[in-house]
């Protein structure tokens, strides 16, 4: 398994998805709240920071022996203003997840905030299908 940092495309999926999905948001609030985050802009770029520091660990985690270069570098997060779909932004979490899962980063907080995130999300979807609305619940 190799780790990396995630692009800022992968980054921005992932802000500016949980950014605009107002439905989402409101259903899961709560997970918000557990870091002390809301729905201004601002502090989701905090987020962005603190997401991108998280996978710098885990991939130091698995490249102790890299100097700290450009090889871990964080890119500056940019807002493109533009919504992202549901699978999209399912897809960067997982990305983003999956790079970070090295050493002891699943204890941190944030890395289990993200696991909610994406459980959560995954219930919003199953949620939303059609498949899912017809089959019984007996």
């Amino acid at each position: 398994m190799s780790s990396f940092i995630v692009s800022i495309s992968c980054m921005q999926n992932i802000i500016e998805g949980l950014f605009w999905h107002h439905q989402f948001r409101e259903r899961y609030g709560n997970l918000y709240e557990k870091q002390n985050l809301y729905h201004e802009s601002g502090d989701f770029n905090v987020l962005a920071e603190n997401l991108y520091l998280l996978n710098q660990a885990g991939v130091m985690q698995r490249y102790p022996d890299k100097p700290d270069s450009n090889y871990v570098k964080i890119p500056k997060f940019n807002w493109r203003n533009k919504p992202v779909n549901d699978m999209q932004l399912l897809k960067s979490l997982q990305c983003l997840r999956y790079q970070c899962c090295e050493g002891d980063i699943d204890k941190e907080p944030l890395y289990k905030w993200l696991q909610d995130m994406i459980s959560c999300l995954m219930d919003f979807i199953i949620d939303k299908m059609p498949e899912y609305d017809k089959a019984k619940w007996d």
